[in-house]
């Protein structure tokens, strides 16, 4: 969904949304969130994040509220269909992966772009890959649904999305995680690649996504060890400090080595205002940080420090996971993605725009 004219943006999404399959019995009303990832700072324009619901439903019904109705603002609602996915998402397998206490890092299984389905393949004909030195890694989350039956359709969703609605020409995310742990490659053109993920400032950054909403939820622990994983691997590959700040030229910002999407909100140079990755997983960012620094072996440490680092990744896995007890439950959410066919089609009521300016 688009509001179109809107200025200045409010705060608050304003506007409702409930489905029914019959036109009499409706689902409980939900409130969509407004998408900072893809909203310009100071553009009359307010994307809405994705919003899954399940094929059987035939009619939508929204609600909008007072401050958002005004003369010449005009919303735009956008119906994708994924397909359904010809494999069931696969669970991060424990077993397999690269364990972070293990002191001997390679590169955590992703699930690439052919495999989850996205309609250019691995290749991205509309937005040649550029590269780029990456000195900084950017945790994101989708504002999306925590809960799926089918998380490659959401990843082709947020691809259409960034592809076609925003003219971008291919997902903007190097690379996404679900609840599972599943880690899927976005941005085509593999390591280093420019993606367009960090407010219009994406040179010298890595950009990673979990897939859910988390304002007031925390991630699954799969997706945060697999999170820490595909961070570990990266920062040993490119001789970044996880736990270090250096200074990145795009933004003009002494920024954390790794660090939340909201911290480039300070910039004279970025596009957007956003509380992405959202507070619960911003604020287990330093936590993510001294994780991966754990999982990291020095250059030239003795087989015995190799043991040693081993022993206190374990410690810290398991302490994490003592006290994650006390963490909120993730939002139940009811929708699922639209299940048709294999391509991915967009519906639209509004007529194309110019290629917005990349985040």
């Amino acid at each position: 969904m688009r509001w179109q004219g809107i200025e200045p943006a409010p705060l608050q999404p304003g506007i409702s949304v409930r489905f029914s399959r019959d036109g009499e019995t409706w689902t409980a009303w939900m409130l969509p969130n407004i998408d900072p990832d893809v909203c310009d700072r100071g553009e009359p324009d307010i994307y809405f994040a994705l919003v899954f619901f399940d094929s059987a439903y035939t009619e939508v019904e929204y609600a909008v509220s007072e401050p958002w109705l005004a003369a010449g603002v005009r919303l735009s609602l956008e119906f994708i269909d994924p397909g359904e996915s010809s494999q069931p998402p696969r669970a991060l397998d424990l077993a397999r992966s690269p364990a972070l206490a293990s002191g001997l890092l390679t590169r955590p299984s992703v699930v690439s772009r052919t495999e989850w389905g996205c309609p250019d393949g691995q290749s991205s004909a509309s937005w040649p890959p550029q590269y780029t030195v990456v000195s900084h890694l950017i945790v994101h989350h989708t504002a999306t649904g925590n809960a799926a039956s089918d998380w490659p359709a959401q990843v082709r969703s947020i691809w259409a999305v960034h592809t076609y609605t925003r003219g971008w020409g291919d997902i903007g995310y190097n690379y996404l995680i679900d609840p599972l742990g599943v880690i899927y490659e976005g941005r085509s053109g593999g390591d280093d690649v420019i993606g367009a993920h960090f407010s219009c400032q994406n040179a010298n950054t890595m950009g990673v996504a979990l897939l859910g909403d988390f304002g007031s939820a925390f991630p699954t622990l799969e997706a945060q060890d697999s999170l820490e994983r595909l961070l570990a691997w990266t920062a040993s590959q490119r001789g970044i400090d996880p736990l270090g700040t250096s200074d990145h030229p795009g933004t003009q910002l002494a920024l954390a080595n790794i660090s939340g999407h909201r911290d480039g909100n300070d910039s004279p140079t970025t596009c957007t205002t956003t509380s992405c990755p959202g507070g619960q997983l911003y604020s287990l960012l330093p936590e993510i940080r001294t994780a991966v620094a754990v999982a990291i072996p020095e250059p030239g440490a003795s087989e015995l420090a190799a043991v040693a680092v081993g022993v206190l990744g374990v410690l810290c896995q398991r302490r994490r996971r003592r006290s994650a007890v006390a963490r909120a439950p993730l939002n139940a959410c009811a929708w699922r993605p639209v299940l048709r066919d294999t391509r991915t089609r967009s519906y639209r009521a509004h007529s194309r725009r110019p290629p917005a300016r990349r985040r």
